[in-house]
């Protein structure tokens, strides 16, 4: 399973997983680059049970898009809770805030994580991918123990900095790039983020809705200019 998690009130954008990119809400591109990798059997939003997340659920059911809602900031029960409705070998971490996901790269760590029989893998291990491609995948019974182990606060919130954090407790695997992109600056977090993104939609995604990461690269080095939008961002 794909658990996205996805929230209305991001402090630096609000409602930014509603936005539209042509014409389509940011979300739905998230949910539609998961679904289409192999990989994937069933994609879930998981959002809170606060008011203002209500139109994420809204309009989930309206595309009949899966929904689950959990705790605001125990965000780790979120996920654990709904791996007990939706169980399944593995779970898939994608945040709402990357809509230039690339299939391919959630697929190449969901198949690494098989491959290795490992428990946790991601491509942020040592980052050579640009922040926006972000992918993370790990077993249900890590993310069970996680759950009855992790006391943080900042590890319940951010659901897997326990794994990491812990090398010699979890088996561990990295997925890195040929090129290092690191730099280049892909998700959704502030306006200037927005207007970069937009920009991009409108190039690619008339001709390929789910346009990858070697389009995106192409279309950013023939625009130079346009990674001085958010490249000042952090």
């Amino acid at each position: 399973n794909a658990f996205i998690q996805a929230r209305m009130g991001s402090s630096r954008l609000p409602g930014k997983v509603l936005k539209l990119l042509c014409d389509i809400p940011v979300l739905q591109h998230v949910v539609s680059r998961v679904s289409a990798s192999p990989s994937i059997e069933n994609t879930v939003v998981l959002t809170s049970t606060l008011d203002k997340d209500d139109p994420i659920e809204d309009y989930c059911r309206s595309q009949n898009i899966s929904v689950f809602r959990g705790s605001e900031l125990d965000v780790l029960d979120r996920y654990y809770q709904a791996s007990l409705q939706y169980p399944s070998h593995t779970v898939v971490r994608v945040t709402a805030d990357c809509p230039l996901l690339d299939p391919e790269v959630l697929t190449s760590v969901v198949e690494m994580l098989k491959e290795r029989s490992c428990d946790y893998c991601s491509n942020t291990i040592r980052r050579t991918y640009p922040k926006g491609l972000d992918v993370e995948a790990f077993s249900s019974d890590t993310l069970e123990t996680i759950w009855k182990e992790t006391v943080h606060q900042y590890d319940r919130e951010h659901v897997t900095p326990y794994i990491y954090n812990h090398p010699n407790r979890f088996s561990i695997e990295g997925v890195e790039d040929s090129i290092d992109r690191s730099e280049k600056r892909l998700t959704l977090d502030y306006q200037e983020d927005f207007k970069l993104i937009e920009i991009v939609f409108k190039g690619l995604y008339g001709d390929n809705p789910l346009f990858g990461r070697d389009e995106i690269y192409s279309f950013l080095e023939d625009n130079p200019s346009l990674e001085d939008i958010n490249g000042h961002l952090e």
